[in-house]
């Protein structure tokens, strides 16, 4: 993809070569002052100066002179122009390889647990808005998944889109309970252009609980997509693996029941 980037710039020159014509004015001045020297030396031999002054008032005169240097001057104040100074910002269009990232967010019962702060799903959200904060001209794309998987964004450059389905996200949005893991790798591999020429990943935020027992294996079919379509799969797991935590199965007036 091609990307228009802005690049900070102080002061520069867009022809810098055009500095050479500064030993042209040079030359120039030499010239102008040999002459105006020799022109002195011989009005001096030609008659005295109070004679002089007095047959020829206009042969003594600095005019010829200062016409020459103010000629030189304006000739020396063409040359920064022809160098062409710039100042601030300068466009300048950058050809790049941009990544291909699918989130595939577990939105299963599970993940209203505790033992994450303030919760397994909102420390999730949190990870993936830092995860984006750094990427640049990148598309992302999102997909839920608990009992069933479900596209939630396909890929986009669309970052304010993202943000907004992302924050929409809640438990429990596939259509029954569970993990569908496998199905969800497969989708995000699936719904890459087939013609992505950048690379390629599926980034996974999962509990690793509630998974189905007829459920495919995850790890086999993150080996499928690699290997056949060259998709690098990587997984981040949220909440405490070790002590784990009550999962909630309501909240109201009397507090939360698990």
């Amino acid at each position: 993809m091609e990307d228009v980037a802005m690049n900070p710039m102080d002061f520069t020159f867009a022809n810098p070569a055009a500095l050479n014509w500064v030993w042209a004015v040079l030359a120039l001045l030499a010239l102008v002052l040999i002459r105006t020297r020799g022109r002195a030396r011989a009005m001096a031999a030609f008659a005295d100066a109070p004679l002089l002054r007095t047959i020829a008032p206009r042969a003594n005169s600095a005019r010829p002179f200062v016409r020459a240097l103010l000629t030189v001057a304006a000739l020396a104040a063409l040359v920064p122009a022809l160098m062409d100074p710039r100042w601030g910002a300068q466009v300048e269009e950058v050809k790049r390889r941009g990544a291909d990232v699918f989130f595939v967010m577990d939105v299963s019962r599970s993940m209203t647990a505790q033992d994450a702060t303030p919760d397994r799903l909102s420390r999730a959200r949190q990870f993936v808005e830092e995860t984006v904060e750094s990427l640049g001209g990148d598309r992302i794309g999102l997909i839920e998944f608990a009992g069933t998987a479900a596209m939630r964004v396909p890929l986009t450059l669309n970052y304010g889109a993202f943000r907004t389905t992302l924050a929409e996200l809640v438990p429990l949005s596939g259509a029954r309970g569970g993990t569908a893991l496998a199905n969800a790798i497969a989708l995000a591999a699936a719904s890459f252009p087939p013609a992505s020429a950048g690379s390629r990943a599926i980034i996974i935020i999962s509990d690793g609980e509630d998974l189905d027992d007829g459920e495919a294996d995850p790890v086999a079919t993150a080996k499928a997509v690699l290997e056949k379509d060259g998709v690098h799969v990587y997984a981040i797991g949220i909440g405490d693996s070790r002590e784990g935590a009550r999962i909630p199965e309501s909240r109201g007036k009397d507090g939360v029941r698990y």
